[in-house]
């Protein structure tokens, strides 16, 4: 059996292929269980879309958020590239959802998370110009998903 590390997603959204072939698409914040395969093929396309957790320090992780969610879309004509492994194409859309009904906003970014990784999560989580908040201070970027309901 392949080896499985378990990575968070630092993508609004990634998609990505399991290796038994199904599409899977996984949200900000979430943890997943990867094969070095799959890691691998990630970082060779430049779009891996995730990274390991710290050890986890976050009283609220538990093993059902440890799955990544399974639409059952296996269409890519939400303007991705066609590359599973790749971040999909218009992340930055508000009213993307998991699939899933009445799903609550997703969990804040934990305090040691990179410009990148709060730039992705407002982008998730409302309507901002990307340039922008790149163009913001970190603290600027926390105080503005602090203000998040």
């Amino acid at each position: 059996m392949p080896e499985v590390t378990e990575h968070r997603v630092t993508a609004a959204t990634w998609e990505y292929l399991t290796p038994a072939g199904t599409r899977r698409r996984a949200f900000f914040g979430e943890l997943v269980t990867l094969t070095d395969e799959e890691v691998q093929r990630g970082l060779a396309v430049g779009a891996l879309g995730v990274e390991l957790p710290a050890e986890s320090t976050d009283p609220e992780s538990d093993s059902a958020e440890a799955e990544a969610t399974d639409d059952g879309d296996t269409d890519s004509g939400d303007g991705g590239d066609g590359d599973p492994s790749s971040t999909a194409g218009d992340s930055g859309n508000p009213s993307q959802t998991t699939g899933t009904e009445g799903d609550a906003p997703r969990k804040k970014p934990l305090k040691a998370a990179t410009k990148a990784v709060l730039v992705d999560w407002l982008m998730a989580n409302g309507t901002y110009d990307r340039h922008e908040l790149e163009a913001q201070e970190k603290d600027d970027l926390w105080a503005l998903i602090e203000a998040t309901d």
